[in-house]
């Protein structure tokens, strides 16, 4: 499934922000530098849809806020572990 992604870096914690309009908002620690908050990005989706980070692929957005991921899941289990995941870690 393709997820949009709206990044925030260098913020105080890495958390989901938001679902709107099917885009997903997403604060991460890493500085915007030498791709560390793209990592960062990728391993914090991992650990929310419980999957490997290699499972999650950068499409677009490499030097951008605005990305496009591809997950190795269905459109059902990417919503089903992301719904999970918020009732249990709910945005600020």
């Amino acid at each position: 499934m393709r997820l949009t992604v709206k990044l925030s870096p260098r913020a105080k914690t890495t958390r989901i922000r938001a679902w709107k309009n099917g885009c997903l908002f997403v604060s991460v620690q890493a500085p915007p530098v030498d791709q560390k908050a793209n990592i960062a990005l990728q391993t914090f989706l991992g650990d929310v849809f419980q999957i490997p980070q290699s499972h999650i692929h950068l499409i677009s957005g490499q030097a951008s806020k605005q990305k496009i991921l591809e997950i190795d899941l269905t459109k059902e289990e990417v919503l089903q572990r992301l719904w999970a995941f918020l009732v249990i870690h709910p945005p600020r």
